[in-house]
Protein backbone atom coordinates (compact mmCIF):
# COMPACT_ATOMS: atom_id res chain seq x y z
CA UNK A 1 0.00 0.00 0.00
CA UNK A 2 1.22 3.48 -0.92
CA UNK A 3 1.09 6.90 0.42
CA UNK A 4 -1.31 8.60 -2.08
CA UNK A 5 -4.80 7.98 -1.67
CA UNK A 6 -6.67 9.38 -4.84
CA UNK A 7 -4.01 8.39 -7.66
CA UNK A 8 -6.45 9.76 -10.41
CA UNK A 9 -5.50 13.42 -8.72
CA UNK A 10 -1.99 12.68 -10.47
CA UNK A 11 -3.22 11.73 -13.51
CA UNK A 12 -1.35 13.03 -16.54
CA UNK A 13 -4.18 14.73 -18.05
CA UNK A 14 -5.30 18.82 -18.40
CA UNK A 15 -9.34 18.02 -18.36
CA UNK A 16 -9.71 18.07 -14.65
CA UNK A 17 -10.83 20.39 -12.18
CA UNK A 18 -8.41 23.56 -11.12
CA UNK A 19 -6.78 22.78 -7.65
CA UNK A 20 -4.10 24.72 -7.74
CA UNK A 21 -5.83 28.15 -8.01
CA UNK A 22 -4.92 29.45 -11.21
CA UNK A 23 -7.74 31.68 -10.85
CA UNK A 24 -5.77 34.89 -11.56
CA UNK A 25 -4.30 33.01 -14.83
CA UNK A 26 -8.15 31.60 -16.19
CA UNK A 27 -8.84 35.33 -15.53
CA UNK A 28 -6.75 36.99 -17.57
CA UNK A 29 -6.97 33.84 -20.31
CA UNK A 30 -10.79 34.63 -20.24
CA UNK A 31 -10.03 38.26 -20.62
CA UNK A 32 -7.75 38.23 -23.62
CA UNK A 33 -10.06 35.61 -25.31
CA UNK A 34 -13.49 37.28 -25.19
CA UNK A 35 -11.59 40.92 -26.55
CA UNK A 36 -9.11 38.93 -29.19
CA UNK A 37 -10.75 39.97 -32.94
CA UNK A 38 -12.87 37.57 -34.20
CA UNK A 39 -11.10 34.65 -36.38
CA UNK A 40 -8.06 35.58 -34.84
CA UNK A 41 -5.26 32.95 -33.33
CA UNK A 42 -3.65 33.25 -30.26
CA UNK A 43 -0.40 31.51 -29.05
CA UNK A 44 -0.37 30.89 -25.37
CA UNK A 45 3.78 30.56 -24.76
CA UNK A 46 4.74 28.65 -21.23
CA UNK A 47 6.95 26.98 -19.56
CA UNK A 48 6.31 22.68 -20.71
CA UNK A 49 3.97 21.74 -18.02
CA UNK A 50 3.47 24.77 -16.38
CA UNK A 51 -0.46 24.33 -16.21
CA UNK A 52 -1.50 26.54 -19.86
CA UNK A 53 -4.13 23.77 -20.39
CA UNK A 54 -5.16 23.21 -17.14
CA UNK A 55 -6.29 27.07 -17.03
CA UNK A 56 -7.67 26.97 -20.25
CA UNK A 57 -9.93 23.85 -19.79
CA UNK A 58 -11.37 25.97 -16.69
CA UNK A 59 -12.42 28.44 -19.71
CA UNK A 60 -14.82 25.75 -20.73
CA UNK A 61 -18.51 26.96 -21.61
CA UNK A 62 -21.72 25.87 -20.25
CA UNK A 63 -23.69 27.32 -22.91
CA UNK A 64 -25.72 26.08 -25.83
CA UNK A 65 -25.13 29.34 -27.70
CA UNK A 66 -20.75 28.93 -27.12
CA UNK A 67 -18.81 26.19 -28.58
CA UNK A 68 -15.74 24.67 -27.16
CA UNK A 69 -13.63 22.41 -29.65
CA UNK A 70 -10.40 20.38 -28.92
CA UNK A 71 -7.83 19.13 -30.72
CA UNK A 72 -5.13 17.26 -29.80
CA UNK A 73 -2.24 16.85 -32.92
CA UNK A 74 -0.50 14.08 -30.57
CA UNK A 75 -3.03 11.87 -31.54
CA UNK A 76 -1.74 11.89 -34.81
CA UNK A 77 2.16 10.40 -34.82
CA UNK A 78 2.37 10.67 -38.27
CA UNK A 79 1.36 14.26 -38.65
CA UNK A 80 1.33 14.47 -41.98
CA UNK A 81 -3.23 14.64 -42.11
CA UNK A 82 -3.50 17.36 -40.06
CA UNK A 83 -6.21 19.40 -42.00
CA UNK A 84 -8.35 16.18 -42.28
CA UNK A 85 -8.19 14.68 -38.99
CA UNK A 86 -8.53 18.23 -37.81
CA UNK A 87 -11.85 18.64 -39.70
CA UNK A 88 -13.14 15.01 -38.71
CA UNK A 89 -12.85 15.89 -35.28
CA UNK A 90 -14.59 18.99 -35.23
CA UNK A 91 -16.93 16.93 -36.91
CA UNK A 92 -16.92 14.25 -33.97
CA UNK A 93 -17.50 16.62 -31.24
CA UNK A 94 -20.88 18.00 -32.82
CA UNK A 95 -22.20 14.47 -33.18
CA UNK A 96 -21.93 11.03 -34.48
CA UNK A 97 -23.84 11.55 -37.51
CA UNK A 98 -22.25 14.60 -38.64
CA UNK A 99 -18.87 12.65 -38.21
CA UNK A 100 -20.16 9.90 -40.21
CA UNK A 101 -21.51 12.36 -42.85
CA UNK A 102 -17.82 14.18 -43.48
CA UNK A 103 -16.02 10.86 -42.78
CA UNK A 104 -17.86 9.54 -45.49
CA UNK A 105 -17.93 13.09 -47.71
CA UNK A 106 -13.70 13.02 -47.28
CA UNK A 107 -13.35 9.47 -48.31
CA UNK A 108 -15.14 9.68 -51.39
CA UNK A 109 -12.80 12.39 -52.52
CA UNK A 110 -9.83 10.65 -51.19
CA UNK A 111 -11.70 7.62 -53.32
CA UNK A 112 -11.55 9.83 -56.74
CA UNK A 113 -8.00 10.58 -56.51
CA UNK A 114 -7.25 6.63 -55.62
CA UNK A 115 -8.97 5.57 -59.22
CA UNK A 116 -7.41 8.86 -61.44
CA UNK A 117 -3.97 7.74 -60.15
CA UNK A 118 -4.97 4.36 -61.21
CA UNK A 119 -6.29 5.26 -64.78
CA UNK A 120 -3.33 7.18 -65.57
CA UNK A 121 -0.98 4.65 -64.94
CA UNK A 122 -2.53 1.64 -66.94
CA UNK A 123 -2.98 4.32 -69.66
CA UNK A 124 0.92 4.79 -69.16
CA UNK A 125 1.44 1.44 -69.88
CA UNK A 126 -0.26 1.48 -73.53
CA UNK A 127 3.26 2.20 -75.78
CA UNK A 128 0.96 3.54 -78.24
CA UNK A 129 0.03 6.58 -76.48
CA UNK A 130 1.65 9.78 -76.08
CA UNK A 131 3.55 11.17 -73.27
CA UNK A 132 1.46 13.82 -73.28
CA UNK A 133 -2.11 12.46 -73.23
CA UNK A 134 0.04 10.65 -70.72
CA UNK A 135 0.58 13.65 -68.81
CA UNK A 136 -2.67 15.45 -69.77
CA UNK A 137 -4.75 12.19 -67.51
CA UNK A 138 -1.98 12.92 -64.80
CA UNK A 139 -3.22 16.56 -63.86
CA UNK A 140 -6.29 16.09 -62.11
CA UNK A 141 -4.08 13.40 -60.00
CA UNK A 142 -1.01 16.41 -59.91
CA UNK A 143 -3.72 19.05 -58.41
CA UNK A 144 -4.31 16.63 -55.13
CA UNK A 145 -1.16 17.92 -53.89
CA UNK A 146 -0.75 19.35 -50.07
CA UNK A 147 -1.93 22.83 -50.75
CA UNK A 148 -4.86 21.30 -52.93
CA UNK A 149 -5.93 18.50 -50.69
CA UNK A 150 -6.25 21.43 -48.01
CA UNK A 151 -7.94 23.81 -49.93
CA UNK A 152 -10.85 20.55 -50.78
CA UNK A 153 -10.65 19.73 -47.12
CA UNK A 154 -11.50 23.56 -45.92
CA UNK A 155 -14.32 23.80 -48.39
CA UNK A 156 -15.63 20.37 -46.17
CA UNK A 157 -15.17 22.36 -43.22
CA UNK A 158 -17.14 25.94 -44.00
CA UNK A 159 -20.29 23.81 -45.40
CA UNK A 160 -19.82 22.00 -41.44
CA UNK A 161 -19.21 25.65 -40.06
CA UNK A 162 -22.15 27.29 -42.10
CA UNK A 163 -24.25 24.61 -41.12
CA UNK A 164 -23.87 24.47 -37.19
CA UNK A 165 -22.37 27.67 -36.38
CA UNK A 166 -24.12 30.22 -37.65
CA UNK A 167 -24.94 32.98 -34.64
CA UNK A 168 -23.07 31.19 -32.24
CA UNK A 169 -19.47 31.57 -30.72
CA UNK A 170 -16.50 28.72 -31.15
CA UNK A 171 -13.04 28.32 -29.12
CA UNK A 172 -11.05 25.86 -30.87
CA UNK A 173 -8.48 24.71 -28.56
CA UNK A 174 -5.18 23.48 -30.74
CA UNK A 175 -2.93 21.23 -28.07
CA UNK A 176 -0.03 20.12 -28.91
CA UNK A 177 0.72 21.71 -32.55
CA UNK A 178 3.99 22.44 -31.16
CA UNK A 179 5.37 18.87 -30.91
CA UNK A 180 4.39 18.37 -34.50
CA UNK A 181 7.12 20.48 -35.97
CA UNK A 182 7.17 21.82 -39.79
CA UNK A 183 3.60 19.75 -40.16
CA UNK A 184 2.01 22.06 -37.51
CA UNK A 185 3.67 25.20 -38.23
CA UNK A 186 2.05 24.53 -42.04
CA UNK A 187 -1.58 23.49 -40.25
CA UNK A 188 -1.24 26.89 -38.65
CA UNK A 189 0.16 28.88 -41.82
CA UNK A 190 -3.06 27.45 -43.75
CA UNK A 191 -5.21 28.00 -40.62
CA UNK A 192 -4.61 31.64 -40.50
CA UNK A 193 -5.17 32.24 -44.08
CA UNK A 194 -8.47 29.82 -44.07
CA UNK A 195 -9.57 31.99 -41.09
CA UNK A 196 -9.13 35.26 -43.21
CA UNK A 197 -11.29 33.68 -45.48
CA UNK A 198 -14.60 33.34 -43.42
CA UNK A 199 -14.67 37.49 -42.66
CA UNK A 200 -18.11 38.86 -43.46
CA UNK A 201 -19.97 35.42 -42.30
CA UNK A 202 -22.19 35.49 -38.98
CA UNK A 203 -19.45 32.99 -37.44
CA UNK A 204 -17.64 34.07 -34.60
CA UNK A 205 -14.84 31.72 -34.19
CA UNK A 206 -11.01 32.04 -32.46
CA UNK A 207 -8.31 29.48 -31.83
CA UNK A 208 -5.93 29.04 -28.87
CA UNK A 209 -2.77 27.22 -29.25
CA UNK A 210 -0.70 26.48 -25.94
CA UNK A 211 2.88 26.13 -27.10
CA UNK A 212 5.95 25.41 -24.92
CA UNK A 213 8.39 28.17 -24.45
CA UNK A 214 11.15 26.35 -25.78
CA UNK A 215 9.77 25.32 -29.04
CA UNK A 216 8.50 28.84 -29.22
CA UNK A 217 11.64 30.53 -28.81
CA UNK A 218 13.26 27.84 -31.34
CA UNK A 219 10.33 28.87 -34.41
CA UNK A 220 9.58 32.32 -32.97
CA UNK A 221 9.34 33.70 -36.55
CA UNK A 222 7.69 30.99 -37.78
CA UNK A 223 4.83 31.44 -34.75
CA UNK A 224 4.83 34.91 -34.71
CA UNK A 225 3.89 34.33 -38.48
CA UNK A 226 1.50 32.36 -38.40
CA UNK A 227 -1.05 33.36 -35.02
CA UNK A 228 -2.32 36.39 -34.16
CA UNK A 229 -1.50 37.62 -30.47
CA UNK A 230 0.94 36.39 -28.06
CA UNK A 231 0.45 35.84 -24.40
CA UNK A 232 2.96 34.83 -21.79
CA UNK A 233 1.25 32.05 -19.76
CA UNK A 234 2.70 33.12 -15.83
CA UNK A 235 1.16 31.78 -12.49
CA UNK A 236 1.91 32.39 -9.07
CA UNK A 237 2.84 29.86 -6.74
CA UNK A 238 0.26 26.81 -6.47
CA UNK A 239 -2.00 26.64 -3.68
CA UNK A 240 -0.80 23.16 -3.13
CA UNK A 241 -1.98 23.08 0.50
CA UNK A 242 -5.70 21.31 -0.09
CA UNK A 243 -4.21 19.51 -3.14
CA UNK A 244 -1.65 17.34 -1.65
CA UNK A 245 -3.33 17.30 1.97
CA UNK A 246 -6.32 15.27 0.05
CA UNK A 247 -3.78 13.17 -1.97
CA UNK A 248 -1.69 11.80 1.05
CA UNK A 249 -2.90 8.52 3.05
CA UNK A 250 -4.10 9.14 6.72
CA UNK A 251 -3.04 5.77 7.82
CA UNK A 252 0.52 6.27 6.30
CA UNK A 253 0.99 10.00 7.06
CA UNK A 254 -0.24 11.92 10.30
CA UNK A 255 -1.07 15.96 10.79
CA UNK A 256 2.20 16.81 10.88
CA UNK A 257 4.02 14.28 8.41
CA UNK A 258 1.04 15.80 5.81
CA UNK A 259 2.39 19.54 6.76
CA UNK A 260 5.59 19.00 6.47
CA UNK A 261 5.43 17.00 2.77
CA UNK A 262 2.89 20.48 1.98
CA UNK A 263 5.40 22.89 3.00
CA UNK A 264 7.77 21.25 1.21
CA UNK A 265 6.26 20.83 -2.14
CA UNK A 266 5.76 24.66 -1.53
CA UNK A 267 9.55 25.13 -1.20
CA UNK A 268 10.37 23.04 -4.35
CA UNK A 269 8.31 25.72 -6.12
CA UNK A 270 9.74 28.78 -4.22
CA UNK A 271 13.52 27.48 -4.92
CA UNK A 272 13.42 25.74 -8.03
CA UNK A 273 10.67 28.67 -9.60
CA UNK A 274 12.25 27.67 -13.48
CA UNK A 275 12.52 24.04 -12.44
CA UNK A 276 8.95 23.00 -11.13
CA UNK A 277 6.20 22.70 -12.67
CA UNK A 278 2.67 21.47 -11.66
CA UNK A 279 3.48 18.48 -13.74
CA UNK A 280 6.44 18.05 -12.65
CA UNK A 281 5.29 17.42 -8.89
CA UNK A 282 2.83 14.85 -9.99
CA UNK A 283 5.38 13.39 -11.45
CA UNK A 284 7.85 13.54 -8.52
CA UNK A 285 4.55 12.32 -6.18
CA UNK A 286 3.49 9.56 -8.39
CA UNK A 287 6.91 8.12 -8.79
CA UNK A 288 7.94 8.08 -5.36
CA UNK A 289 4.72 6.31 -4.20
CA UNK A 290 5.52 3.52 -7.01
CA UNK A 291 9.31 3.26 -5.40
CA UNK A 292 7.48 3.47 -1.80
CA UNK A 293 5.41 0.66 -2.67
CA UNK A 294 8.81 -1.47 -3.76
CA UNK A 295 10.82 -1.03 -0.80
CA UNK A 296 7.89 -2.01 1.69
CA UNK A 297 7.37 -5.28 -0.74
CA UNK A 298 11.28 -5.98 -0.21
CA UNK A 299 10.73 -5.80 3.46
CA UNK A 300 11.93 -2.39 4.33
CA UNK A 301 9.99 0.21 5.87
CA UNK A 302 10.68 3.24 4.22
CA UNK A 303 9.30 7.20 4.82
CA UNK A 304 7.05 8.94 2.47
CA UNK A 305 8.59 12.29 3.29
CA UNK A 306 11.98 10.83 2.64
CA UNK A 307 11.13 9.17 -0.83
CA UNK A 308 9.15 12.24 -1.76
CA UNK A 309 12.63 14.45 -1.42
CA UNK A 310 14.90 11.66 -3.18
CA UNK A 311 12.38 11.98 -6.18
CA UNK A 312 12.55 15.35 -6.20
CA UNK A 313 16.30 15.54 -6.34
CA UNK A 314 16.40 13.65 -9.13
CA UNK A 315 14.89 16.43 -11.08
CA UNK A 316 16.26 19.10 -9.90
CA UNK A 317 19.41 20.93 -9.97
CA UNK A 318 21.12 23.98 -8.36
CA UNK A 319 21.68 26.28 -11.03
CA UNK A 320 23.18 29.25 -9.04
CA UNK A 321 26.77 28.23 -10.15
CA UNK A 322 25.86 27.48 -13.81
CA UNK A 323 26.19 23.65 -13.06
CA UNK A 324 23.59 21.25 -14.36
CA UNK A 325 24.53 18.53 -11.54
CA UNK A 326 21.12 17.37 -10.19
CA UNK A 327 21.04 17.30 -6.69
CA UNK A 328 20.21 13.41 -6.56
CA UNK A 329 24.37 13.01 -8.23
CA UNK A 330 25.92 15.18 -5.32
CA UNK A 331 24.18 13.45 -2.86
CA UNK A 332 25.28 10.22 -3.84
CA UNK A 333 28.41 11.71 -4.88
CA UNK A 334 28.89 13.55 -0.68
CA UNK A 335 27.08 10.52 0.70
CA UNK A 336 24.96 13.13 2.24
CA UNK A 337 22.02 15.04 1.69
CA UNK A 338 22.55 18.66 1.75
CA UNK A 339 21.17 21.98 0.77
CA UNK A 340 17.77 23.60 0.76
CA UNK A 341 15.03 22.47 0.89
CA UNK A 342 16.05 18.42 1.45
CA UNK A 343 18.26 19.15 4.36
CA UNK A 344 15.36 21.46 5.97
CA UNK A 345 12.73 18.42 5.53
CA UNK A 346 14.99 16.06 6.90
CA UNK A 347 15.50 18.15 9.81
CA UNK A 348 12.00 18.66 10.12
CA UNK A 349 11.59 14.70 10.13
CA UNK A 350 13.95 14.64 12.90
CA UNK A 351 12.80 16.94 15.00
CA UNK A 352 8.90 16.15 14.32
CA UNK A 353 8.16 20.00 13.39
CA UNK A 354 7.05 22.37 10.88
CA UNK A 355 9.83 23.12 8.16
CA UNK A 356 9.15 27.00 8.68
CA UNK A 357 10.16 26.12 12.39
CA UNK A 358 13.99 24.77 11.86
CA UNK A 359 16.33 26.76 12.85
CA UNK A 360 19.20 27.67 10.04
CA UNK A 361 21.55 25.81 12.64
CA UNK A 362 19.86 22.45 11.84
CA UNK A 363 19.72 22.60 8.12
CA UNK A 364 23.21 21.07 7.50
CA UNK A 365 23.34 18.13 6.20
CA UNK A 366 22.38 13.97 7.00
CA UNK A 367 25.02 11.40 6.31
CA UNK A 368 23.90 7.76 4.88
CA UNK A 369 24.36 4.80 7.43
CA UNK A 370 24.26 1.84 5.23
CA UNK A 371 24.38 -0.19 8.90
CA UNK A 372 20.19 1.29 8.85
CA UNK A 373 19.50 -0.61 5.82
CA UNK A 374 17.62 -3.71 7.49
CA UNK A 375 14.11 -5.23 7.27
CA UNK A 376 11.44 -4.39 9.11
CA UNK A 377 12.79 -4.88 12.38
CA UNK A 378 10.76 -2.41 14.68
CA UNK A 379 13.94 -0.78 16.28
CA UNK A 380 14.25 2.09 13.78
CA UNK A 381 12.00 3.52 10.96
CA UNK A 382 13.80 4.39 7.83
CA UNK A 383 13.52 8.33 8.13
CA UNK A 384 16.39 10.72 9.91
CA UNK A 385 17.11 9.50 12.74
CA UNK A 386 19.31 10.97 15.97
CA UNK A 387 21.93 8.45 17.36
CA UNK A 388 24.67 9.39 19.71
CA UNK A 389 27.90 9.76 18.02
CA UNK A 390 30.46 7.65 19.91
CA UNK A 391 33.51 9.31 21.95
CA UNK A 392 31.45 12.84 21.86
CA UNK A 393 28.56 12.72 23.51
CA UNK A 394 26.41 14.49 21.26
CA UNK A 395 23.46 13.73 18.94
CA UNK A 396 24.11 13.11 15.03
CA UNK A 397 21.51 12.87 12.36
CA UNK A 398 21.71 10.22 9.79
CA UNK A 399 19.85 8.86 6.41
CA UNK A 400 19.11 5.44 5.32
CA UNK A 401 21.13 5.10 2.29
CA UNK A 402 18.71 2.10 1.04
CA UNK A 403 16.82 4.64 -0.40
CA UNK A 404 19.18 6.15 -2.98
CA UNK A 405 19.06 2.21 -4.58
CA UNK A 406 15.47 2.53 -5.88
Amino acid sequence: MGFIKFEKLLSETHRVEDKFDYSFAVKKLHNLIAQAPNFSIICVVGPYGSGKSTALHQLRPRTADKIWFEFDAWKYPERKDLWENFVLELARQFDERTFNRVEKNIDGRQNDDKKTLLKAASQGLNMLMPGAAVIGTLEHFLQTSPATRTYQLQKILTSLIEEKLQSKEATIILEDIDRSGEAGIFFLETLKAYLSSLEGRDIAIKCVVPVAEDKFDASIDSYLKCTDITEYFRTPVPVLDGYVYDLLEGNILDEMAKLQVIQFCKMLFLHFRDQMSPRKLKYILRTANSKYESMEADGLKPDARVAIAIEASRLLYDDSAGAHTKYFQEFVAARRIRGEPFARLMAAIAHSERLDRIDASEVLSFAFDERTNLPMNGRRSCQPWFGRQIGTGRDQASIHSFYFDY
